[in-house]
């Protein structure tokens, strides 16, 4: 389903991008994320573990915004999808808040754990 919605139109165009339930802010922050990711690792690869642990909060603050940017454009645009295409609801709620939601917590528990170890060990707490 994913994949043919890819091709498929509506009222608006493409139907992957009209309305815009994940606005192009909200790929700008996932490809940050990765980035993110991609270079943390390396650094605590390294010891450099302060620095990796700091970046790695970039992760569940912007994953929880774009979790906030889908329910609040979902919900803005659901009269419209429930008429035009209703299929799209149960769809992103399923793969991508669903998704991004587990992301998003255990990027967050990531980061607690990264933190611990940095209190107890460069801090001495």
């Amino acid at each position: 389903y994913a994949a043919v919605s890819l091709f498929r139109r509506n009222v608006l165009g493409p139907q992957s991008c009209n309305p815009e339930i994940h606005p192009p802010k909200f790929f700008l922050m996932w490809t940050i994320i990765n980035i993110t990711r991609v270079c943390s690792m390396p650094m605590w690869d390294r010891h450099y573990i302060l620095p990796a642990v700091l970046s790695r909060w970039i992760l569940p603050l912007h994953s929880f915004y774009m979790l906030f940017l889908s329910y609040s454009n979902l919900n803005k645009h659901k009269a419209w999808l429930a008429i035009n295409n209703p299929g799209v609801i149960p769809w992103t709620r399923y793969l991508t808040q669903n998704g991004l939601a587990v992301f998003a917590w255990w990027s967050l528990f990531h980061s607690v754990v990264g933190f611990g170890i940095v209190l107890k060990y460069y801090a001495g707490v």
